[in-house]
């Protein structure tokens, strides 16, 4: 047998076991993930609502795929990788172990993506593209909370799940984009202190280019 893990309507992963990927059927349509022909999913795997996994795709043991994201056909994650919100993974693309892929981030068909990298949010890597063991792609903040993750994306913008705004329109829509994503107050406002997280991480950001600049003078 083997265990796979799956949102559930409190924004958290449930267990499931399983010995062939069909027996998950009416599991996988209530959630809206689709599983492509011959895909394989390993141990231990985590899988969020709306996924769309390609024909023949291998996710390895205790991967994670975000929300929305699509794992195109014949892709290979690693064990451990973790593909984030609305990523697209192209055709016959291989992210390495330990690898992470931002939110919104985009990997082009037949690229590798090395043991360890890390693709910030929003981030392009065209088609073929190498990236090396242990790259990270541009400075960021990430915070996974109890519902979906958080991004510093630049330019005093963030993305909380598919919604990349400024931090300024997250600071006067939090309660609303909440209300709308089914959240409870607890929950509105543990994503208000990752808002003014963000804001503080933008701010320290601006005036250490500021002193690089005046450094440059």
């Amino acid at each position: 047998m083997k265990t796979i893990y799956l949102q559930n309507e409190d924004w958290g992963f449930e267990k499931f076991q399983y010995s062939d990927l069909s027996d998950l059927s009416e599991e996988f349509k209530k959630r809206n993930i689709i599983i492509g022909y011959r895909a394989k999913i390993g141990d231990r795997a985590e899988i969020a609502d709306r996924a769309k996994i390609g024909d023949r795709a291998e996710i390895a043991d205790r991967a994670e795929i975000g929300d929305r994201a699509k794992i195109g056909d014949r892709a290979k994650i690693a064990a451990c990788a973790k593909i984030g919100d609305c990523a697209k993974i192209g055709d016959c693309a291989e992210i390495g172990y330990c690898a992470e892929i931002g939110d919104r981030a985009e990997i082009g068909d037949r690229a590798e993506i090395g043991y360890r990298a890390e693709i910030a949010a929003c981030a392009k890597i065209g088609d073929r593209a190498k990236i090396g063991e242990g790259i990270i792609l541009a400075k960021n903040l990430y915070i996974k909370g109890s519902g979906h993750s958080l991004t510093y994306v630049g330019d005093g913008k963030v993305s909380i799940g598919c919604v990349t705004k400024s931090i300024q329109w997250f600071k006067d829509n939090y309660e609303e984009l909440g209300r709308e994503n089914n959240y409870s107050e607890n929950q509105i406002q543990e994503y208000l202190s990752y808002i003014l997280v963000a804001e503080t991480f933008y701010q320290n950001l601006k005036q250490g280019e500021k002193n690089h600049e005046t450094r440059k003078l």
